[in-house]
C-alpha cells in the first residue's frame, strides 16, 4: 500500500521537474529511469571496489 501511495508524490515530482525543465513528462521519465540505472551501476561498481 505504501508504494501505491508514493505514486502520487512521483507524479507530482514528474510534472514539476518537466514545467521546470521545459520538457514533456515522457523525457522526465526517462531522465529518471536513466538516472535511476546509473545509480546502481556506481553503487555496484562501489561495492566491487570496496570488496
Amino acid at each position: 500500500m505504501q508504494q501505491v501511495a508514493g505514486i502520487h508524490d512521483t507524479c507530482l515530482s514528474i510534472f514539476e521537474r518537466a514545467k521546470r525543465e521545459n520538457v514533456t513528462t515522457a523525457e522526465i521519465a526517462d531522465k529518471i529511469a536513466l538516472e535511476r540505472l546509473e545509480n546502481v551501476r556506481n553503487e555496484k561498481a562501489r561495492l566491487a571496489l570496496a570488496s
